[in-house]
């Protein structure tokens, strides 16, 4: 987990994690560590969140710019999400859930918008399905299945034993 004793040695092996509510003390941490490792790093980021304090894009930034699989072994909510399709290759576990919300009634209307394009640009549903999802009362729960269909992740892990012969293939 971001900043307990080893995250750092896992980290310098490609293996991050993201787990539990993001304080702005782990987002600091997970920044740091991602701006750290080199473009040609490979690695993979666990994810099992549902969010956490105010995220930014250059966390997201520094995720795109490695060669990063990410895999959702829970919740992908909120920032979650984020993380989640930033991956080169993204997958998830049958049970994972994910959520997706908008900002309009926190934040300015054009993080909204660029919340949707951002997922618009890596998923199959566009810019208006998303900013139709942000504007609904309602947060957008959905699960592997659904992710699938719509490219938040390319496939649904069948079990842990099958993603650790996958990831030792590559």
């Amino acid at each position: 987990m971001i900043g307990t004793p080893g995250w750092l040695e896992l980290a310098k092996q490609g293996q991050l994690y993201a787990f539990g509510y993001l304080t702005e003390e782990k987002l600091n941490a997970l920044y740091l560590t991602l701006r750290a490792l080199s473009p040609e790093t490979a690695c993979t980021l666990y994810l099992d969140t549902e969010g956490g304090d105010n995220c930014s894009l250059p966390i997201l930034e520094a995720i795109l710019r490695l060669n990063c699989l990410t895999v959702v072994c829970g919740k992908a909510w909120s920032w979650g999400l984020m993380f989640a399709v930033c991956g080169e290759q993204r997958l998830a576990v049958p049970a994972a859930t994910f959520l997706y919300h908008g900002e309009r009634d926190r934040w300015h209307p054009e993080l909204t918008a660029r919340g949707a394009n951002f997922m618009a640009e890596r998923t199959t549903q566009g810019f208006d399905w998303w900013m139709e999802q942000a504007d609904s009362q309602e947060e957008l729960r959905f699960g592997t299945l659904q992710a699938v269909a719509w490219g938040v992740v390319e496939a649904a892990v069948p079990d842990w034993e099958s993603l650790a012969t996958g990831l030792a293939k590559t």
